[in-house]
């Protein structure tokens, strides 16, 4: 099971996704959506000027970004 979490204090952010979906062996197409969700988040928020910190943690079945600063939508 991948579990993910995010967090917003003020100005900071921190997302956490962990697991495996155990869709099938090789061919997890719903690990791969979630790993391209979280490399995209972390190349916008390395891309974004206003971003003032960041910090990323990236290992088989586990990511976690932490930033501070950012575009509010």
């Amino acid at each position: 099971m991948i579990e993910i979490s995010a967090e917003k204090k003020a100005n900071n952010f921190k997302v956490n996704i962990k697991g495996h979906a155990m869709y099938s062996a090789g061919e997890d197409i719903l690990c791969s959506a979630v790993s391209i969700l979280y490399y995209s988040l972390v190349a916008a928020a390395e891309k974004d000027a206003l971003v003032t910190s960041l910090e990323t943690n990236t290992q088989k079945g586990l990511g976690e970004i932490s930033f501070s600063g950012g575009r509010e939508s």
